[in-house]
């Protein structure tokens, strides 16, 4: 199952498993926020990220 949100919110973009960031509707980043990483860290990596 796929399940496709569009969000601003770090928090939430920091709970999924993949995170595509779009500019002028082109994919400028492709991160998967599963490989191995404590969930901790990838809260305070996905909060460095601008959206």
């Amino acid at each position: 199952m796929t399940i496709l949100l569009a969000t601003h919110g770090r928090a939430i973009a920091a709970r999924c498993d993949r995170l595509i960031r779009l500019n002028d509707g082109r994919v400028v980043e492709d991160v998967d926020l599963t490989e191995g990483e404590d969930p901790a860290d990838t809260y305070q990596r996905a909060s460095r990220l601008r959206l």
